[in-house]
């Protein structure tokens, strides 16, 4: 439950670890695999910022973006 009133109180709706986890396997040789997709780079920016532990509100401010377009930058790092 504690997760659900994160995200309503405008946090990302991916834990800071897993964010950071996943930064890793992103930033490692994934170029080199076929049949990957990679994070575009503001895919890779709002990731970087979720696995600081910035909410969305926070990540629109530093980035000069909407929080809707941060949620659509979330939402193509989950389909990828």
């Amino acid at each position: 439950m504690k997760e659900i009133e994160i995200v309503l109180e405008g946090g990302a709706p991916i834990s800071p670890q897993i964010a950071h986890y996943l930064l890793t396997i992103v930033r490692g040789d994934t170029a080199t695999q076929e049949g990957k997709d990679l994070l575009a780079e503001r895919e890779s920016e709002v990731l970087g910022l979720i696995a600081k532990g910035y909410k969305r509100g926070e990540i629109a401010s530093q980035m000069a973006i909407t929080v809707g377009t941060v949620g659509n930058h979330i939402h193509k790092i989950y389909r990828k």
